[in-house]
């Protein structure tokens, strides 16, 4: 099972309170309790569920996997940033709902408080343990690729590219952190870090097929 990103991001998470902008979105129960017995009954499933995102599906895929790990057995992270506590972090979650006029204090509570931590994979490693994990991103070098990437209304390229370069220098860093507290933790990830790529989607298509080899492993 794969979760993409709908038109504006709600971490994939269900809200503590009701947003003026978002509502009171409750995706955790939708992906995690409600769609994986829809999955298996439409397309004949084993009940064998992975979890794999795109950026800040990326980041939600690991919350899901960690907050319900009897729900599947692998989890991937393309160009995500998996750990939502300390003050970067939580900047970074924060910045981007209030981009799209929501305030994440309705999401997981004030600065600092538990609903952080009760999200952040990075403190239940534990529950990643026998499980497929992959975990991805770019350097945030432009390739010509990034002349194939669809631009937004209003955008020019060289906004897309620099852009797209700055997020995923950032994404970068965060994932080879969170992917060497893995490996202290005694998990195994398979990483695939690219020398080139920014954050968009003629490299995220490409690393597609790499998760899912990963993943497949455990369905």
């Amino acid at each position: 099972m794969w979760s993409y990103p709908p038109d504006r991001g709600a971490f994939y998470t269900d809200w503590q309170r009701t947003d003026p902008a978002f509502g009171r979105p409750r995706w955790e129960t939708f992906l995690a309790v409600e769609l994986p017995p829809l999955v298996d009954r439409l397309y004949r499933g084993n009940g064998r569920n992975a979890i794999a995102g795109v950026s800040m599906g990326g980041q939600a895929a690991f919350t899901l996997a960690t907050r319900r790990p009897g729900a599947y057995t692998g989890v991937g992270s393309i160009s995500g940033c998996p750990p939502t506590t300390g003050i970067d972090n939580e900047s970074q979650v924060r910045a981007v709902l209030a981009r799209d006029g929501g305030n994440a204090t309705n999401m997981w509570g004030d600065w600092g408080a538990p609903g952080w931590s009760d999200h952040d994979p990075g403190r239940r490693l534990d529950a990643l343990r026998g499980k497929q994990i992959v975990i991805t991103a770019g350097s945030g070098v432009p390739s010509p690729l990034d002349r194939t990437t669809r631009l937004d209304p209003g955008r020019n390229r060289l906004e897309k590219i620099a852009t797209g370069a700055v997020l995923e220098a950032g994404v970068n860093a965060c994932s080879r952190d969170f992917a060497a507290r893995m490996r202290t933790a005694g998990l195994t990830p398979t990483e695939y870090f690219r020398e080139a790529g920014t954050h968009a989607w003629p490299y995220w298509s490409a690393d597609l097929p790499l998760v899912y080899r990963t993943l497949a492993q455990g369905l």
